[in-house]
């Protein structure tokens, strides 16, 4: 981890051999994806603001990573029953 004026500037498992996903987050991106309501969402804004990018290096990861995504949108309204609350 490299921390600069009280900030980490870079984090991350350095060593693991032949990654198959690298993500690159901004501090605050991790923070607000961690705190939200609805995290993919939350996800899906720093991701269109430039916060947080993730490079799937395989066809199973990019695989992973959209169906993680689809089925974060789609249970959703399950979620909102359990919260008693809605999401859009």
């Amino acid at each position: 981890m490299e921390i600069k004026d009280a900030v980490i500037v870079r984090s991350g498992y350095f060593g693991l051999q032949n990654p198959t996903i690298v993500v690159h987050a901004t501090e605050n991106a991790i923070n607000n994806i961690t705190d939200a309501a609805d995290p993919v969402e939350a996800y899906k804004e720093a991701e269109s603001s430039g916060q947080i990018s993730m490079e799937c290096r395989t066809f199973e990861s990019q695989i992973k990573v959209s169906a993680a995504l689809k089925i974060g949108d789609s249970i959703k309204p399950f979620l909102n029953s359990l919260r008693g609350n809605q999401l859009s």
